[in-house]
Formats: structure tokens, C-alpha cells, sequence
């Protein structure tokens, strides 16, 4: 991937964000006398705007050896030394200031803080102020949106610097130096609507740009757009011709990645392909459903790499010619059912239906309710439900 690729290696390569540079060459200075008091660095800004690479490029230029972890990966004590000791050596937290680790200077890098902290950390949290607080190997923080209760101890001990996201001119410049080192000859036109549509995110801007360099068209709802139909968006992606194109489609709509797996689920359900293709791509479905899940209970956001690079092998291996996706039950907010299913006569009808249906409560109000909303309205007879429980329930869901 070009992101990786391209990375800065040194200071001098890092666009943008010159205050939170020199903030942090400052604090390095003074933390290799000795003279701050911070246990660390806690880098905070939006995704794209270069927290990585400037503790990348700094660890290089400062002489540490660069270590990259994430915080859903060691959310606990036992994860933190799992994932150090093949560096190390080292068994027990004590042994992060050994003198067998500490070959050289030692910097660590903590992406995804955000996800740190509950009753499921088991020690985690206490385990980087204890890491920290033996001053042996310099620790930098990464978080999008820290939580001022939660992260109350990092943010309180550690250096804060924050970074924004790039102006289109810095992200040209990228692009460009990009362009330049690849030999690309891509219009000036295309450079500006990318690095104007990225919203400051340099990551995002560069994926595009690698994009366009093997061959296709630069969308033309490049900018996320949450009121693009789900259809649309879905049906667009199963026309995907390899799994670039099929990754910077899903990239474009993250904020809508849940829908867009069920969609493509209900898509092949309603198809009329075989059942081995079926079984085939449900069975990539039911890995990215498992991965969804541990990023909704657990917080495992670095998974959400793996989520998109299933999701697009799923895209491909369905036929574009033969498979669409179409809504065609409306969206409801569940809540509302929720509030106002007081009444003793719907109350009576979920019931009912729980006994029929042999489903919990939630489910029925969840997924069952808007399908037979859906039925109701469009004047369908419902086996088991009169007139009155019809108009009960519609009287509930609008």
C-alpha cells in the first residue's frame, strides 16, 4: 500500500502540522536530558493527519527504534508483554527496563488509546502508566477523540499535542511528491479535486491517488456522502473489477460499513445463484460479521482493516450481472418502538408473536416489526394479526 510505502521517514518529510512538529522535536530534546516531567507523548487528532508518521519519522531522526502497537490489542497487562517479549526477551513488566531490552533507545508507539478503558482493560491501562512511569522507553499515545473522564490519568501525565487535519495544499504537495516519485502523469485537475475532497485526511487522498494510478476513474461522489442511496452504494461496489477499486468504494462509505455487509448479505439470500457460490460467500460474510462484532463489544478497531479487505474479496466473488441489491423495506428509527410499546394491547401483540415466532422480545421489535409495518401498509394480509392489532402497531411505529 502506498500509505505504508510512502510514510516519512524523517522530519524534514513530514507535511503539515509545523506547531505540533515542533512541539514534540522540542519535548524529545528535553525528555533525552531529562527535563519534562510528562511520561510521554499523547498525540490527538482526527485519522489522516499524520500522528504515526510524525512519531515515525521522529524515532528515526532521534536515533529510537520504532515499535507500533495497538491499544485493541493490548487492552491488558498479559497482551502488552505477549506483544513485547519477542522483542524483548522479557517475561514480566520489570524486565521492560533489562538491560537485554534495552539494546536501544526504545520508542512505542500506542495507536487507538480511544479503545482502552472499562472493566475489560484487566489491567491494561495500568500496565502503560506503569511502563510509563519507569521513564525507559519513551511512550507515545494515539487517540482520534480521547474521553476527558475515562482518559482522565493519560491526559493528566502525558505531553498533549494536537493535530488538525491538512489544507488541500498540503495534501497536494503529497500527492505530487507521489506522482513524481511513481512517474505518474496525472492532470492537475485530478491532484486538486483529491486533495480538495479528502477533507484534510492524507491517508484517504493518497489511497484515491493510488487509485487513479492503476487505471480507474476517479468516482465522481469522491467525498463521503451519507445521503448517497445504500443501493447505490452497494450495487457499485458488487460492479468492482479488482480489489482496489473494491477497497477505496468501501473506503468512501466507513461510516456506513455495518449496512453495507447486510445489504450484500440480503443481496445473495434473495439471488438465484447456487448454492455452492451462496455458501461460498457466506462464508466470507460470517467472518466479517464475527470481526464486526468484536469492533462493537470490544472496541477492536484495527481490525476494521481486515473487515474492509474481506468485504471487498466478498464484492468480487459476487456476479455483478446477476446479483442487485434493492430497499424495499423503509428504514425506522427502533427506538421509538421501543418508548412507546406501553400499551397493554401491543404489549399483548409482541406476546403473541414471541410464542409464534419463538423469539425474544427484542428481536421482534428489532427485525420483525418493520417487515410487517411494511406489509401492513401496503394493504398485505398478516396471518394471526386482525385489523385491530394491525392498526395498534402502526399507531406505535409512526
Amino acid at each position: 500500500m502506498w500509505v505504508e510505502k510512502y510514510r516519512p521517514k524523517t522530519l524534514a518529510e513530514v507535511v503539515g502540522n509545523e506547531q505540533a512538529k515542533s512541539e514534540f522535536v522540542k519535548w524529545l530534546s528535553d525528555w533525552k536530558k531529562r527535563k519534562v516531567k510528562e511520561l510521554g507523548v499523547f498525540f490527538i487528532g482526527p485519522q489522516g493527519v499524520g500522528k504515526t508518521s510524525l512519531a515515525y519519522a521522529a524515532a528515526n531522526d532521534f536515533g529510537y527504534q520504532f515499535i507500533e502497537l495497538n491499544a485493541s490489542d493490548v487492552r491488558t497487562e498479559s497482551a502488552i508483554l505477549r506483544k513485547l517479549a519477542p522483542i524483548s526477551g522479557t517475561i514480566s513488566l520489570d524486565s521492560f527496563s533489562s538491560s537485554e531490552f534495552i539494546r536501544k533507545d526504545i520508542m512505542v508507539f500506542l495507536d487507538e488509546v480511544d479503545g482502552i478503558y472499562g472493566h475489560s482493560d484487566r489491567g491494561g491501562l495500568g500496565a502503560i502508566m506503569e511502563l510509563a512511569r519507569q521513564r525507559n522507553i519513551l511512550l507515545i499515545l494515539s487517540a482520534n477523540f480521547p474521553d476527558a473522564v475515562k482518559h482522565k490519568e493519560l491526559l493528566k501525565n502525558f505531553k498533549r499535542i494536537y493535530l488538525h487535519p491538512l489544507s488541500p495544499r498540503q495534501i497536494l504537495i503529497i500527492l505530487k511528491r507521489i506522482c513524481e516519485t511513481e512517474h505518474l502523469n496525472i492532470s492537475a485537475d485530478i491532484l486538486q479535486k483529491i486533495s480538495m475532497k479528502s477533507r484534510g485526511d492524507a491517508r484517504f487522498a493518497i489511497n484515491t491517488l493510488h487509485m487513479v494510478a492503476m487505471g480507474h476513474p476517479l468516482p465522481e461522489d469522491l467525498e463521503v456522502n451519507l445521503t448517497t442511496p445504500l443501493a447505490k452504494t452497494v450495487n457499485d461496489l458488487i460492479q468492482c473489477k479488482d480489489h482496489m477499486e473494491a477497497i477505496n468504494k468501501i473506503s468512501y462509505s466507513l461510516s456506513r460499513i455495518d449496512e453495507i455487509y447486510r445489504a450484500l448479505s440480503e443481496a445473495i439470500a434473495n439471488s438465484n445463484l447456487d448454492t455452492s457460490k451462496r455458501a461460498e460467500i457466506f462464508d466470507l460474510i460470517s467472518k466479517i460479521d464475527v470481526f464486526m462484532r468484536k469492533i462493537a463489544k470490544k472496541g477492536q478497531w484495527k481490525i476494521l482493516r481486515e473487515v474492509i479487505y474481506l468485504l471487498a474479496s466478498t464484492s468480487l466473488l459476487i456476479p455483478g450481472d446477476r446479483v442487485r441489491y434493492v430497499e424495499k423495506i423503509p428504514d425506522y428509527v427502533f427506538s421509538k418502538v421501543i418508548y412507546k410499546s406501553r400499551s397493554e394491547k401491543f404489549n399483548e401483540i409482541i406476546n403473541s408473536l414471541k410464542r409464534r415466532l419463538h423469539c425474544s422480545r427484542r428481536k421482534i421489535v428489532q427485525y420483525m416489526l418493520p417487515y410487517l409495518a411494511f406489509l401492513a401498509k401496503n394493504n398485505r394480509r398478516i396471518s394471526g394479526l386482525s385489523k385491530d392489532d394491525i392498526n395498534v402497531m402502526l399507531s406505535v411505529l409512526t
